[in-house]
């Protein structure tokens, strides 16, 4: 094609042919693009090849969509569609119950922090020197068990 910028107007037709092939273009982009093909050969030996691609692919899609379902097809697609179901649903209990046991553990750290002045005689207040959130659950949760033994 000449003009002030060949390049140009060439990398917008396989812009437009695209477009065309897809369906999309406008009406004045296919008159645009008509008119590119008129004078540049070079796109226009493009777009025939192209268009005969385009055809090609479609009429193996059309033979392959034409042909039979293998039996059996249609229960082992529900199948795995119900078995991915059930596992995330039980993926999604596992994180329920995590979640739950996590906010047991946050209750029992923080009852036993608020619970310091009611330490038993003998025991240091929970405040002062308790190590860690594990040990202070074990002075609420186990010590007052076996004192009555």
């Amino acid at each position: 094609m000449t003009g002030p910028n060949p390049n140009l107007a060439c990398a917008r037709s396989g812009l437009l042919d695209s477009l065309r092939s897809d369906g999309a273009a406008t009406p004045d982009q296919l008159a645009e693009l008509a008119a590119h093909h008129a004078a540049c050969a070079a796109c226009r030996g493009q777009h025939l090849v192209a268009a005969r691609v385009d055809r090609a692919v479609g009429d193996r899609l059309r033979r392959r969509a034409a042909g039979s379902v293998p039996s059996g097809f249609a229960g082992a697609v529900v199948a795995a569609a119900v078995a991915q179901r059930a596992q995330a649903l039980a993926e999604n209990r596992f994180l329920r119950r995590a979640a739950a046991a996590a906010v047991l553990v946050a209750l029992v750290a923080g009852g036993s922090m608020l619970t310091q002045s009611a330490a038993p005689d003998g025991a240091r207040p929970l405040g002062e020197g308790v190590a860690s959130a594990r040990d202070a659950a074990r002075t609420v949760v186990f010590r007052p068990r076996f004192e009555g033994r």
